[in-house]
């Protein structure tokens, strides 16, 4: 029998009502190539995430680490060449290494490779991280400093910048992607394998990157696609003796956290701001999320921390988000509340949430969208989580009653 393949030649359709617009799309085959090759090789892969590097689906794996930024390529480390280094206006730091996989040893490889350069990221301070940058290939005429690169998107002033990419390095905190052209199923089991024995606090996520090319040559089809990723990885060293893996104990003291391992890297930073709101914040609202899991509530970390509601019928309400001062807004849920004839019960839920904090109701331009403050500032969440009981119980009113009337069918 003949072997057959997976997928079709995929068309690119400028009109699908028009049949000889159809254009057929060829799967680019990457090959190994030295400089000046010319080649489909990973010089060239570098250089596509480097220039695009949305490309990474950033939002899929750390949500609060975007947008990227392009620093440079080929960051120099005590453990050899970082492909692509990228940094966000809050100071996360994300970086990128491209391999052809070929074989399983090589894949063996660079992901001990790839844990190697995290662990001798720990060792720089913010000066040498800097330093190194400047030695990499950057454009010419590039910023001189990291704090240039971001000053026009960040909120942040040069000193708030500079101690948190250092907090990051000396926490060993960042995102590693490993990016390729055809992971296979044993790329997946191996790093479950390393985040089985422990790491880096590096989260690590594997991702493929599918280029194909118009049969008439003009334009390319790229399509990115997350194999793996790791929640979190801890700290370790790994070794690698005769294409084997081995991950031995760090001599660093593990960093305390207030959150268990499955936390995201993007959870991790938002509890952190709350922290410095009121140390006791954390553990109280990582309690919280446990009692609204019953409720059908999921926390969605970003820069902020969104509560979202899920219906039985597939609805989704944004019933309030923490912002990173620590004050709570729920406005947001009136717009779609509109939409689906529900603004009366939204609106119920604002004002009965403002009578148990001891709060008053304001409207934002649009009248509808109310929220609530308290002493004339937006309410905060360490006033709610006071009244925690009396919170989760609005919340539960609230969804029954909304599961209530779409059942009835009066959505």
């Amino acid at each position: 029998m003949k072997e057959l393949r997976q997928h079709g030649t995929p068309l690119y359709l400028s009109d699908p009502e028009v049949a000889d617009q159809a254009i057929g799309l060829k799967r680019i085959r990457f090959e190994r190539g030295g400089p000046g090759s010319g080649n489909y090789d990973e010089r060239w892969l570098q250089k596509l995430v480097q220039t695009h590097p949305t490309l990474l689906p950033v939002t899929e794996i750390e949500p609060a680490f975007r947008p990227l930024i392009p620093i440079c390529m080929e960051l120099p480390t005590s453990r050899g060449y970082i492909d692509n280094f990228f940094i966000t206006p809050n100071g996360n730091l994300v970086f990128a290494e491209v391999k052809l996989w070929r074989n399983t040893e090589a894949r063996r490889e660079v992901i001990a490779q790839v844990m190697d350069y995290a662990e001798s990221l720990t060792a720089l301070s913010y000066n040498e991280l800097e330093a190194a940058f400047v030695r990499a290939e950057s454009e010419a005429g590039s910023p001189a400093t990291l704090y240039e690169y971001v000053s026009d998107v960040t909120d942040l002033d040069e000193d708030e910048f500079v101690d948190a990419v250092a907090r990051n390095l000396r926490l060993g905190r960042g995102l590693f992607f490993i990016v390729g052209d055809g992971i296979r199923e044993e790329a997946e089991t191996l790093a479950e394998h390393v985040q089985s024995h422990a790491g880096m606090h590096f989260a690590l996520a594997l991702i493929e990157i599918a280029c194909f090319q118009a049969a008439d040559g003009n334009g390319y089809f790229i399509q990115p696609r997350t194999i793996a990723r790791t929640v979190n990885i801890e700290r370790g060293i790994v070794r690698v003796e005769d294409a084997r893996a081995t991950i031995q104990p760090s001599d660093h003291k593990p960093v305390t956290r207030t959150m268990g391992a499955a936390r995201s890297l993007s959870a991790e930073e938002f509890l952190e701001h709350m922290a410095n709101v009121d140390p006791a914040l954390p553990r109280r609202i990582e309690a919280f999320l446990k009692k609204l899991e019953p409720l059908r509530v999921e926390p969605e970390f970003k820069r902020s921390l969104i509560l979202r509601w899920h219906g039985i019928d597939g609805t989704t309400l944004n019933i309030g988000y923490i912002d990173t001062s620590g004050a709570i807004w729920t406005d947001a849920i009136h717009s779609q509340a509109s939409k689906l004839r529900i603004l009366d019960l939204t609106q119920a839920y604002v004002r009965d949430l403002a009578d148990v904090i001891g709060g008053e109701v304001r409207s934002s331009s649009n009248e509808d969208n109310i929220y609530i403050v308290r002493h004339g500032k937006a309410a905060r969440v360490g006033d709610m989580l006071d009244h925690e009981n009396e919170w989760l119980g609005i919340i539960q009113r609230l969804g029954q009653q909304v599961d209530d009337r779409f059942s009835q069918g009066t959505r």
